[in-house]
């Protein structure tokens, strides 16, 4: 299968959580003294970083008022960080990261297209290592996604609906009854491919994974892994209902 990620090989994750280099181009921001409570919420100073990524590459360590759009951060744990590809079109943005999480890791691909943007998105980090990218020219107008320690990508030029809800993984541990086994200490996450389109209301629970060029059906929950491309998935559990199909932004004409 063509790789079509961003900016990772399709249906990993494994380098989400690689250490990130920056090169002798990179810039700070000036920096007014501390990081204080307002209108862009509130960041621990120790050791998280937010840096915005031009289009010409350079990388810059900014503040959170210098993000472009509305966007509020409550980033209570240390040592985490966020990066955002210019240019931006974010509307009512939330991403917190509670205090024990240490190493996540959030980035936002460029709305470089003219269809490009996002409203009404909200991102929780409950865990260390959680994990998310979201890929350039993807628009997206409510998304809901829950990081335990889990690890999410959306592909580049996806059109995600309203009232979409990700969750990465179980949140909580799943135990054998006699032995007390852990059943849920594999490795969660979900992984959507390029130019998909996600329909209201859809669900994807840990581990769902879907390749590029997808739709996904109103209020579907996707929870398994689908390799075909070129389909339609829908129902709870969401199968494939379609194949050999193409979709469009373009409005159907009549």
């Amino acid at each position: 299968m063509k790789n079509r990620g961003f900016p990772h090989e399709p249906f990993s994750c494994n380098n989400l959580l690689q250490p990130i280099s920056f090169s002798a181009n990179e810039k700070e921001a000036p920096r007014p003294p501390g990081f204080e409570d307002g209108r862009e919420g509130y960041v621990n100073p120790v050791g998280n970083r937010i840096f915005l990524i031009l289009p010409s590459g350079e990388k810059q360590l900014v503040e959170p008022y210098q993000i472009p759009g509305s966007v509020r951060l409550n980033i209570e744990g240390e040592h985490n960080t966020l990066i955002f590809h210019a240019p931006l079109s974010l509307n009512n943005i939330s991403i917190h990261i509670w205090k024990h999480v240490r190493g996540a890791k959030i980035e936002f691909g460029s709305s470089s297209s003219g269809h490009s943007h996002w409203n009404n998105v909200s991102i929780l980090a409950a865990a260390s290592g959680s994990a998310l990218s979201i890929g350039h020219s993807t628009s997206i107008e409510g998304l809901a996604v829950m990081l335990v320690g889990g690890k999410c990508h959306i592909g580049n030029d996806c059109m995600l609906s309203s009232g979409i809800t990700i969750w990465a993984n179980d949140s909580h541990r799943l135990m054998d009854a006699d032995t007390g086994e852990l059943l849920n200490d594999q490795p969660q996450g979900v992984l959507i491919g390029d130019h998909c389109w996600i329909g209201q209301g859809a669900t994807f629970t840990k581990n769902a994974i879907i390749p590029a060029n997808t739709v996904v059906g109103l209020q579907s929950v996707v929870t398994k892994s689908f390799r075909e491309e070129f389909t339609v998935l829908a129902g709870n559990p969401a199968k494939v209902i379609k194949n050999g199909v193409k979709w469009s932004r373009e409005r159907e004409m009549g």
